[in-house]
């Protein structure tokens, strides 16, 4: 009987987990799900073209609103990033053939405040974007904090 009970609580669990998913619209085939604001897919689906060149890294991007809504607007309610509030991280991770254990590689980007602003460190980016934190583990282990955090302004 208790086994069955437990059974039963996990089940629940589940369904309601799956609902939860559903809500948020689910992942479609190449790893969007612009309702959660998160891809979690293939380094080579990014694009949304299935299959291409790195498809052994996995990605997961996150995002706020400010960079892509769940209509995949971007920049809504300015005439382009700047000074929006959009931000966007990214995580890697994959094997480098003959090396042992995984890389990883972790960006946090985040637009600048005003035209005018400079971003530290040259960590400037596409014009409108400050890198503000990177670590690269695999490759050299890197790690950049440029500024910690994501409210920055």
């Amino acid at each position: 009987m208790k086994k069955l009970l437990i059974g039963l609580i996990i089940a629940v669990f589940l369904v309601a987990l799956a609902g939860i998913v559903m809500a948020k619209g689910g992942f479609d085939e190449f790893g969007y799900n612009y309702k959660a604001n998160i891809f979690n897919g293939r380094y080579c689906d990014y694009d949304r073209v299935i299959g291409g060149d790195d498809c052994d890294v996995s990605l997961q991007m996150k995002w706020n609103d400010a960079w892509l809504d769940e209509n995949r607007n971007r920049h809504v309610g300015y005439d382009s990033y700047i000074g929006s509030g959009a931000w966007l991280t990214n995580h890697m991770r994959g094997k480098e053939e003959g090396v042992p254990g995984d890389w990883t590689y972790f960006v946090k980007i985040v637009a600048r405040p005003d035209e005018g602003y400079e971003c530290p460190d040259d960590s400037e980016i596409w014009g409108s974007f400050c890198i503000i934190q990177e670590i690269n583990s695999g490759h050299g282990d890197k790690v950049k904090y440029a500024i910690p955090g994501f409210g920055i302004y």
